[in-house]
């Protein structure tokens, strides 16, 4: 569900535990957001987004569509 998680937290240069820190959570919990192991409540989805400054939807896309550092 999270699909673009991880991508968007390296192109943020962001650790798991650096992201885990500010969301409040442990990197357990990142960890298991990005390999799709939990569902995200609709609460965790907003914290992310506003820790990585991205709407949403971007985390929750179903396919991965971000497109980072376009220099075309």
């Amino acid at each position: 569900m999270m699909k673009n998680l991880k991508l968007i937290r390296i192109d943020r240069g962001l650790t798991q535990q650096g992201l885990a820190a500010k969301v409040g959570t442990i990197p357990a919990m990142i960890s298991n957001l990005e390999r799709g192991v939990v569902i995200p409540s609709p609460n965790m989805v907003m914290r992310l987004s506003k820790a990585l400054d991205v709407d949403p939807g971007l985390l929750t896309a179903c396919e991965a569509m971000v497109v980072f550092n376009d220099k075309k």
